[in-house]
């Protein structure tokens, strides 16, 4: 059976060698479309603490809807061009707002830091949205090759590779230079990495047919199928050398190396396959992806061996023989000796430290953070964010924390509604907050609220029966604003009607159940003061945008 088989691919090689070929362009050209999954949480265990947060933060809030993209620059001297590459970046497409501060004097130098500028761009979209990849092409195209930008934050992250393709070219090179030095022809290597080319290419196309396959997996596979496969294809060519020497007639020779060669190499491949397999059952299903991948890949390769590399075998055979060079000699009998005369110390030395890793394996911590350092992090320095959920019960601790946090020279901020909105504040504190935020809004096309500090001190008297001491939060502010200032005969006077405008605007979006509770069409148009038939056309196309049903934000 195995010798007529043989005879069938020797027979047929050439006709065999055209179908493969033309099977790994068309996979080639299927490359495009493969699903990659850019998303690593996707494949957290289900029982893990980070995947409890993630989905219980989605539960409360929905998903997340914004990402920044990172951009720096060696090359800015002058105000006058920083300024003008903010205007720059501000056209890119889907920029939401940019974070930079030209001064940067209470920032620690968060933005500008010797010869170097950097920006933060904010999207509207998750890293992982066709918007944002959209944004970050745009970055590359425009900044990366001009003007020698680094660009880096989630977006990068999301859209990166995860292997630089130098990194794949070096590893090629490396096992191209090993078989030009182990071959005993010049040409022998060409043929093994023909053979494998054609595997990964179809290896890579029909990752078509899978749902999906994690962009750490579809870098890595491709030197990984070589690593694991090349040695087949050394099997098979060493036992074509030696039926060679029996024989004048190559494609005997090659059938019978088939059919000697057969038994050794299946079961060498499926060995490799069933372990390859055993990643399916991690927890961390990444392993899954990986496994699956590379499992099907050794398939792939090991039915190129038995095609494909015959057939190259067969087409260079006159010209490996008329280029056939010394190979180095790696006779080593003083080795062999050594090994057989310490057989049994080396045995209890290798079942020690197995029994020892066995032991200490229950010890390795693992982390399924990204915690490598880019070209911007090195300047500015790493930084992360990190969501903390908390009972409202809690919120007075919340608040305390993230007081006690903004303290810290580690951390750039620590916000939460207890801290912002919610934080009670002096009448010196509520004067200063207001300041603030027409100091923020004063380039944008917004109104102001002139609160004088003495009116302000006034308010807390009359809101504290006389103790001016006494701290309010930003709600409990506009609320008494709204309910008893301006009612009042002494001060209702002094409010005018834009400022009440105002004052009713602020209470809408200081009310917390007001800004998360679901409304429908007529509860958006009635909070925003818009009309009806404007908020279901905005609601319809959020759901479009999203993918989802429903009639609710």
């Amino acid at each position: 059976m195995k010798q007529r088989f043989a005879h069938f691919l020797v027979a047929r090689s050439r006709i065999i060698l055209i179908i493969f070929i033309a099977l790994a362009l068309g996979c080639a050209a299927l490359i495009p479309l493969v699903n990659i999954n850019k998303d690593m949480t996707k494949y957290l265990p289900k029982d893990s603490a980070m995947r409890h947060g993630l989905d219980l933060m989605k539960a409360e809030f929905g998903d997340e809807t914004s990402s920044n993209l990172e951009v720096m620059f060696d090359d800015l001297k002058t105000p006058e061009q920083k300024a003008s590459m903010l205007s720059q970046l501000e056209g890119l497409p889907h920029v939401d707002s940019i974070d930079y501060d030209p001064v940067d004097k209470d920032t620690d130098q968060y933005y500008n830091k010797g010869k170097h500028t950097r920006y933060i761009i904010n999207c509207e979209y998750d890293q992982y949205s066709n918007e944002a990849t959209e944004l970050w092409k745009a970055a590359r195209e425009q900044f990366v090759d001009e003007h020698d930008a680094v660009i880096g934050g989630t977006i990068h992250s999301a859209n990166d590779s995860g292997l630089p393709m130098w990194i794949v070219a070096v590893a090629v090179a490396l096992v191209a230079t090993v078989l030009l030095i182990m071959a005993s022809s010049w040409v022998e290597p060409l043929t093994f990495l023909i053979t494998i080319g054609i595997a990964v290419l179809i290896n890579l196309g029909t990752y078509i047919f899978f749902p999906s396959i994690s962009k750490t997996t579809f870098g890595i596979v491709g030197i990984l199928q070589l690593a694991l496969s090349m040695d087949y294809s050394i099997m098979l060519l060493n036992r074509y050398r030696q039926q060679r020497r029996l024989t004048d007639d190559k494609r005997v020779a090659m059938e019978e190396a088939l059919g000697l060669s057969f038994g050794a190499i299946t079961g060498s491949s499926f060995t490799t396959f069933a372990g390859l397999l055993a990643l399916v059952f991690m927890s961390f299903t990444m392993g899954a992806d990986v496994g699956l991948s590379l499992a099907k890949g050794v398939l792939i390769s090991l039915l190129c061996i038995f095609t494909v590399l015959p057939a190259l075998i067969l087409g260079f055979d006159s010209l490996m023989l008329r280029t056939v060079k010394r190979t180095p000699p790696f006779d080593l009998p003083k080795l062999s000796n050594f090994q057989f005369k310490m057989r049994l110390p080396l045995t209890l030395l290798f079942a020690a430290m197995l029994l020892g890793s066995f032991t200490l394996r229950n010890g390795v911590d693992f982390s399924y953070a990204q915690s490598w350092m880019t070209d911007i992090d090195k300047v500015f320095g790493h930084t992360n964010t990190m969501v903390m959920m908390y009972d409202e019960r809690d919120g007075k601790a919340a608040g305390e924390l993230a007081d006690l946090l903004e303290d810290d020279a580690q951390i750039h901020s620590a916000v939460c509604y207890e801290s912002t909105l919610g934080k009670q504040r002096t009448a010196a504190g509520m004067h200063s907050f207001i300041d603030d935020m027409k100091e923020e809004n004063k380039d944008e096309n917004t109104t102001d609220m002139d609160l004088k500090d003495s009116m302000i001190r006034l308010i807390y008297y009359d809101y504290h029966a006389g103790d001016s001491d006494i701290t309010m939060t930003i709600p409990q502010f506009v609320s008494f604003l709204r309910g008893d200032v301006m009612n009042d005969p002494d001060f209702g006077d002094s409010i005018d009607q834009k400022m009440r405008d105002q004052i009713d605007d602020m209470e809408k979006f200081t009310d917390r159940d007001a800004l998360t509770t679901p409304k429908n069409a007529a509860g958006l148009a009635s909070f925003f003061g818009m009309k009806k038939s404007q908020a279901e056309q905005l609601l319809l196309y959020e759901r479009i945008k999203s993918g989802k049903g429903g009639s609710n934000m």
